[in-house]
């Protein structure tokens, strides 16, 4: 069957990868991470999927997910800076655990609740974003579950199946990213291992660590996810919905 044809972009239009891109480049900078983060997440998930094996429903939600789930994170940067002292730096030492660098505004005891109604912020906006951008709604209801935790602990007390695959994985697919940039590959094995069962399904953690070494290997070769090339037919997005 030969592929959709799809109309040229009018002047005040651009193609749906790269409206993505541009809000994953935004995101990625306002969350402390490297311009090519969600890009390089993105290819992870895919590597990861591959090897579990998931559906192509799943599959399809992994790309978007991956450059979206930061989208959300400026329309909470004053109460995060409010809670922290850097917002930015603040958010990337949160991202890798380095929780001795984060100096606190506000009494500790009151921490969670303030990142718990932040993290809901965050979330809901990057969902509105993947509606505005014309994304199918198991992209929006991933996105909802940027922060949620395989054991129940994020914010939503989602757990286990209730959390969506997409979700899952690239979250999964993010901390491998972010902890081997930071502690390099052994420690990042180490710090995946420790939070097998509570942060991920502990079979995820065991297939990513059987084949970490490889898929870095590969995404040092060639960063840019495949995935995105089942968007080749989507609709263009208006400059006015991204602005």
């Amino acid at each position: 069957m030969p592929p959709r044809e799809n109309p040229s972009p009018t002047p005040d239009e651009i193609p749906r990868t790269d409206a993505l891109r541009a809000l994953a480049f935004m995101g990625d900078l306002s969350m402390g991470q490297p311009i090519d983060h969600s890009t390089r997440v993105a290819r992870l998930s895919e590597r990861l999927a591959d090897a579990l094996t998931v559906e192509d429903e799943v599959r399809r939600d992994l790309f978007p997910v991956a450059l979206l789930r930061w989208s959300g994170c400026t329309s909470n940067a004053a109460d995060v800076a409010d809670t922290i002292s850097d917002d930015v730096a603040g958010r990337a030492a949160m991202l890798s655990l380095q929780m001795d660098k984060i100096q606190l505004r506000v009494p500790p005891e009151s921490v969670a609740l303030r990142f718990g109604a932040i993290a809901a912020i965050h979330c809901e906006v990057s969902a509105v974003i993947a509606g505005l951008v014309g994304l199918p709604p198991p992209v929006a209801d991933a996105l909802r579950c940027t922060f949620e935790n395989h054991d129940g602990s994020g914010p939503r007390g989602l757990r286990g199946d209730a959390i969506a695959p997409a979700a899952a994985l690239v979250a999964l697919a993010g901390d491998l990213e972010i902890f081997t940039r930071v502690y390099g590959l052994q420690g990042a094995l180490a710090l995946l291992q420790k939070r097998a069962g509570s942060s991920y399904p502990a079979n995820h953690v065991d297939i990513a660590c059987h084949h970490a070494q490889e898929w870095l290997t590969a995404l040092q070769r060639d960063p840019a996810p495949s995935l995105e090339e089942a968007d080749d037919a989507a609709p263009a997005v208006s400059l006015t919905v991204v602005a």
